[in-house]
């Protein structure tokens, strides 16, 4: 596609998101790119996805010829499966290489959450349109709890500061490697130093908290992604989206396909330990995997209607998902049985987190963040204040963060909920804190 007609792409998809005005707005323009002309793969064959590296030197953008030397072309099944070997080869970054740092250590702060209660905002303002608020696509929480990713419907991510709330960065990739349409996932690795983006445009974006998180990986041609998620262990991403395959990126070629029978895959959890592979989608089934060896482990009926997001519990084999029928549903995995579920109300639910091995917070078309005892199976509370769809919620140490449909985040401090609604709890709720210790 043209540069020129990239740009007023761009230009007119972010004016139709700024004019929406409720979810289902929304969830028609951001269905499958296929059924929209000039939006999709966009490898230099139509079943060929492209693997490019980025120059060592992210203030040096490479040239034309830079960009041919270092892309292949290979078939796109196979591909995905290979990505990992390809893109080694040509980047200076190994991001399959295991962080040297230990693992952030959990201690504990009382939260007690029973009543509305309005956050922090943060407006952010449009790369190209000061006037025009961004619609909030995708957030992402660094495990250090220092940073939040921000992805918006003008295209770029913004790096926020979790305790000041103010943008450090803001990642606008040269116009050969950036997104061309919206970034639907955000995910860091559990070292915190990686980041991976992806949406309806079908590219993988990798980047690099040495090079200042500008892109050191970019793969190109699947279809629309849903979900990117890394492997506890940082040495292999799965991918989904609208296509019935899990793609494997760091698994050689030869590993049996993963396939779900479902063309409408929304969301990957791993288990703590990295040995379950989770995947639920439009027929509202959860679909496991074994990771080592990989291979398929049944398909279990969880939801009536699409799973939106799901999180395993903090050192549980059991998982909580969320759907389009408003429904909380604990799984435990190992005896493969619904443990608990709670109806949230008449709502679709987009995202889940875990504050704690037992408190998840769901967000929604309702505008609110439901907090749900996943033990107990209870709906504890809510946090209201946003006027729109929450797309996407994530936890930074103290504060729990949402992104919204009404162009806002919010930051909720746990430490203010406690002393401010200490009355209304029959009981204590831990919520684990999880302190800044990764030197980045």
């Amino acid at each position: 596609m043209r540069a020129n007609g990239r740009a007023d792409e761009r230009q007119s998809h972010a004016v139709r998101h700024r004019r929406a005005g409720t979810a289902d707005d929304l969830a028609r323009r951001h269905g499958p790119p296929s059924s929209r002309p000039g939006v999709g793969i966009v490898a230099s064959h139509p079943n060929s996805p492209t693997v490019r590296s980025m120059p060592s030197n992210p203030s040096r953008a490479s040239g034309p010829a830079d960009v041919s030397r270092s892309t292949r072309i290979v078939s796109r099944r196979s591909a995905l499966g290979r990505l990992l070997a390809a893109a080694l080869i040509a980047s200076p970054v190994d991001w399959t290489r295991p962080s040297s740092a230990a693992p952030p250590e959990a201690t504990q702060l009382t939260v007690n959450m029973r009543v509305p209660h309005d956050g922090q905002i943060l407006r952010l303002r449009h790369i190209s349109e000061d006037d025009q608020a961004v619609v909030i696509t995708a957030i992402a929480a660094d495990p250090a709890g220092r940073l939040i990713a921000a992805a918006g419907d003008d295209l770029a991510i913004r790096l926020i500061d979790a305790e000041t709330m103010e943008v450090v960065r803001t990642v606008t990739d040269d116009a050969t490697h950036h997104h061309r349409d919206v970034i639907r996932t955000l995910a860091f690795d559990d070292s915190g130093h990686r980041l991976v983006s992806s949406g309806n445009d079908g590219c993988i974006v990798i980047r690099h908290s040495a090079a200042d998180f500008a892109a050191t990986q970019h793969i190109d041609g699947a279809p629309a992604l849903t979900c990117v998620r890394f492997h506890p262990s940082g040495r292999q991403m799965a991918a989904v989206g609208f296509d019935e395959e899990v793609f494997l990126i760091g698994k050689p070629a030869a590993q049996t396909k993963l396939r779900c029978g479902c063309r409408d895959l929304r969301t990957i959890a791993f288990s703590p330990d990295g040995k379950v592979m989770a995947v639920g989608g439009r027929v509202g089934d959860v679909h496991l995997f074994n990771t080592d060896p990989v291979k398929a482990d049944g398909d279990h009926p969880l939801h009536r209607g699409r799973i939106r997001s799901m999180a395993f519990r903090r050192g549980s084999d059991s998982m909580v998902s969320v759907g389009e029928d408003g429904d909380v549903v604990v799984f435990d995995v190992n005896d493969r049985k619904i443990a608990r579920r709670v109806h949230v109300g008449n709502c679709r639910l987009f995202c889940v987190t875990m504050l704690d091995s037992r408190i998840a917070a769901a967000g929604g078309s309702d505008n609110r963040i439901h907090l749900i005892d996943t033990d107990a199976g209870e709906l504890i509370g809510h946090l209201a204040g946003h006027r729109g769809t929450i797309s996407d919620v994530a936890q930074a140490g103290q504060w729990l963060y949402s992104g919204s449909y009404d162009a806002t985040i919010r930051r909720w401090d746990l430490h203010s909920l406690q002393e401010s609604v200490p009355q209304l709890a029959g009981r204590e709720d831990r919520i684990v804190e999880r302190p800044n210790r990764l030197d980045r």
